[in-house]
């Protein structure tokens, strides 16, 4: 599609669990905004940055309600790809190397992560409420992560292919 626009999302993609937003083409800058499917919602706020798509970040990951409507601004031609987002469910820990999306779906809301060596890395915390991103380093990294209680927390981990990181999710925790 050229330049911006506003997008539906189906009901397939709005069940309240993560999708994944991916650039297929185009180049520049992309910015999701989503908003409220109530009308009366829509007028009284501004809408939720949902994510970016830029020359290093391809594709992000969010969340949407039912109704939810999605805004794409950008200045050239794109095409996206949307849908349910495929990630690696954790339990309590795991550790891995480059870019990777993790899914926690348990009571805690406390995790370390962990980063040793080279590179810059990103650590986003997303859940239906919020998206943070409390990384955003270069180097050694050792990091508490807090998220507010959520049935389910996605964690895009953005590292360099030879990064080794970690993430251990805090039991006991809730």
């Amino acid at each position: 599609a050229p330049g911006n626009a506003m997008i539906v999302l189906p009901d397939a993609l709005t069940t309240g669990s993560a999708i994944e937003v991916r650039r297929t083409s185009g180049q520049g800058e992309l910015l999701f905004l989503g908003q409220s499917p109530s009308a009366e919602a829509a007028r009284d706020e501004l809408p939720q940055s949902l994510g970016i798509l830029d020359a290093v970040n391809a594709d992000t990951a969010t969340f949407a309600s039912p109704g939810t409507v999605l805004w794409v601004r950008t200045d050239g031609p794109w095409t996206l790809v949307i849908e349910p987002l495929q990630a690696e469910t954790v339990d309590s820990a795991v550790s891995g190397t480059g870019t990777r999306y993790l899914r926690y779906d348990g009571p805690s809301n406390t995790a370390g992560f962990r980063h040793e060596g080279d590179g810059t890395i990103t650590v986003e915390v997303l859940t239906a409420a919020e998206r943070e991103a409390p990384v955003i380093s270069l180097g050694v990294i050792d990091q508490q992560l807090t998220w507010s209680s959520s049935p389910e927390v996605v964690f895009h981990i953005i590292a360099e292919p030879g990064a080794v990181w970690s993430l251990s999710v805090d039991e006991g925790t809730p």
